[in-house]
């Protein structure tokens, strides 16, 4: 089992060094705040408290490191472990240019090191079942997709709302149907904070014609994460905070009167999709990957086909939602 180090333990890093002690890595846990890292004393009494990360990419011992820092610094924070000899586990968005994750990623193949991307909604049961149901054609002819993700908070003020909540969005819709999009056309409203975009709408389009959209938001008065994809036979609805059956199927029930679709009544057919927590997977599968040496799920190439969307979306929200090609990096 390899040595861990869980670098950023703030918000959602504390969730990483619970995860990794679970599963038997956790070796130390790294932050420059000297209060976080006090807190994590008594319940992990057996890890390496660090204040710096060169303290972590100096010791042998350690075999990898989690990043959840903020992401401003994964870019610089990535590269330094890689460079140092270690796999590297990343929350999302791995970087904040395009060219920089392809450097990430080259680093990773130069070295021979495992690079994972929390991509962490790509290891729900549920996402996995709407993607095997895409991929078998039962939801037929694919008509277009959608996801929402809105909430009131949580705001902040070093990376806007389509970075901090998009990535999740566009990396379910490149697992579920299959492909990245050849061009986007995105939208945006600053309410809060000058220079910090709070609401997005980007809209997708495929090589094949196929479309989607998105929208996240986090000046919104209740909570909703969904996705959902339209086929001509089937609809599938992924909704993240139902209590139950998190997938449902409905019929696309439809019958023509002349030229006119007339909507039938649909009833929704709840799909159970069991297996273990997506965030115990997604560090389960990181640990296996370095033991084997294998590429992960959401590895780096996968995290920057997601850094190719978002970085075009953000060109056509400053281009007043002008058309934008996504680049091949």
């Amino acid at each position: 089992m390899a040595n861990l180090c869980v670098v950023g333990a703030g918000y959602w890093g504390k969730n990483l060094v619970r995860t990794f002690h679970d599963l038997g890595a956790l070796y130390a846990v790294c932050d420059v705040n000297p209060a976080t890292l006090r807190a994590f004393e008594e319940p992990y009494p057996d890890a390496r408290l660090l204040p710096d990360i060169r303290r972590a990419l100096e010791d042998g011992r350690i075999d990898a490191v989690a990043i959840a820092s903020p992401a401003v610094l994964h870019f610089e924070l990535a590269k330094q472990a890689l460079e140092a000899g270690k796999h590297v586990f990343c929350e999302k968005p791995l970087a904040l240019r395009a060219s920089e994750g392809r450097e990430l990623c080259d680093l990773a193949d130069r070295y021979g090191r495992v690079l994972q991307v929390g991509h962490l909604l790509e290891y729900h049961p549920a996402v996995e079942a709407m993607a095997a149901l895409v991929a078998s054609g039962e939801l037929g002819e694919l008509w277009y997709a959608w996801s929402n993700r809105l909430k009131f908070g949580k705001f902040r003020t070093e990376e806007n709302v389509l970075w901090s909540f998009a990535p999740h969005d566009i990396a379910i819709l490149n697992a579920v149907l299959g492909r990245t999009p050849a061009r986007v056309n995105a939208f945006s409203q600053t309410c809060l904070t000058a220079g910090v975009v709070d609401v997005a709408l980007a809209r997708l389009e495929y090589a094949d014609g196929l479309r989607a959209h998105i929208h996240v938001n986090w000046l919104n008065p209740f909570p909703e994460r969904k996705v959902a994809v339209v086929g001509s036979a089937r609809m599938a609805v992924f909704d993240d905070l139902a209590q139950g059956a998190q997938l449902q199927v409905f019929e696309t029930n439809l019958r023509r009167d002349g030229n006119l679709p007339v909507a039938q009544p649909i009833h929704g057919k709840a799909i159970e999709t069991p297996g273990e927590p997506p965030l115990q997977a997604e560090c389960r599968q990181f640990l296996d990957c370095v033991e084997r040496g294998v590429r992960p799920r959401t590895d780096g190439e996968s995290a920057l086909n997601v850094l190719r969307v978002l970085e075009a979306c953000q060109k056509s929200m400053d281009a007043d939602g002008s058309t934008v090609e996504v680049p091949i990096v």
